[in-house]
């Protein structure tokens, strides 16, 4: 027996699976529906790692579905979800940086000043590091244009 939770889950999961990442108002990088991939969010702050979230433990948020590994991870990001949400709306931090929009690797990641950026890959991750605060700069200027397409 599914609680309300999640039959939205479920039945966001099936009306998203075929959407394709986009921009505009509250986007979220969403690949066939699961942001992050179906990663936990909250994980990479908790366990300073990638973590698998569970079918079981999943909310839709800003039209896509997110999975935690717990039941506890969840409700912390049902209560902030802004806390735990990568930035950019999980597209590629660096790519932003040149005025793109590219997808994310949940394993190629960046804790900075309390904020999750995810990145396209290892070496984008290497040069994301170089200079955070900088490409956040850069990346906070043009995200405002790119979420109102």
């Amino acid at each position: 027996m599914f609680d309300r939770r999640q039959f939205l889950g479920t039945f966001a999961a099936a009306t998203l699976m075929t959407r394709p990442a986009f921009a505009g108002k509250g986007a979220v990088y969403a690949a066939q529906g699961y942001a992050i991939a179906g990663y936990d969010p909250v994980g990479y702050f908790r366990k300073s790692m990638p973590v698998a979230g569970m079918k079981q433990n999943r909310l839709m948020w800003r039209n896509a579905v997110w999975q935690f590994e717990t039941g506890a991870n969840m409700a912390a990001f049902e209560r902030d979800p802004y806390a735990f949400a990568p930035r950019y709306g999980g597209f590629c931090a660096l790519t932003l940086t040149r005025g793109d929009l590219a997808a994310s690797d949940p394993e190629a990641w960046s804790i900075y000043d309390n904020g999750l950026y995810l990145i396209q890959s290892a070496s984008a991750r290497d040069e994301w590091l170089r200079d955070p605060a900088g490409n956040i700069a850069k990346a906070d200027q043009i995200w405002p244009e790119v979420c109102n397409l």
